[in-house]
């Protein structure tokens, strides 16, 4: 399984705060109410960390990644940015109080744009700077023969080599 936001809880909890502050993961998953993200909360939030993780692999694999591509692509910034967008997104729906008429939460717009974003470099619409090291996407790459010169085909047969023989 592909971990994005870093190799350990702590860095990956780092790259949420950078979306939503310190302060607002605290708020967002302080179940218990003693201030601290950590015990049951903190395994909540590994547990919303690892919904993020499972759901940009998915986008990524069912796009033509590989796995191999993924363990280069997750150190990625834009990859580590839409992945703690999720990250946040799914947070942010936690509590049923947060969530709008719509059903939405605090951060749907994150979630949102970091989906766009991945399908985008998926599709070769936006490249990744690691790319060279993890190798090119082979659904939007590829390489085809030239078709063969073909003088003077016959118009009423399509791929008639024509008559000319020279």
């Amino acid at each position: 399984m592909v971990q994005y936001g870093g190799a350990t809880a702590n860095e990956r909890r780092t790259a949420m705060e950078e979306r939503i502050t310190a302060q607002r993961l605290v708020q967002m998953f302080d179940d218990d109410g003693d201030g601290v993200v950590a015990g049951p909360d903190l395994v909540t939030l590994e547990g919303t960390m690892a919904d993020a993780d499972d759901i940009v692999t998915g986008i990524l694999l069912n796009k033509g990644f590989t796995l191999e591509q993924l363990e280069i692509l997750k150190e990625d910034r834009q990859v580590t940015r839409a992945w703690a967008n999720i990250a946040t997104q799914l947070a942010g729906e936690r509590k049923h109080e947060w969530l709008n008429e719509r059903g939405e939460g605090l951060f749907e717009a994150f979630g949102v744009r970091a989906r766009a974003e991945l399908k985008a470099l998926a599709r070769g619409d936006i490249r990744s700077v690691m790319e060279p090291e993890a190798g090119a996407n082979l659904s939007v790459t590829t390489v085809a023969p030239w078709p063969d010169f073909q003088f003077a085909p016959d118009p009423r047969y399509p791929g008639d080599r024509g008559p000319g023989g020279f």
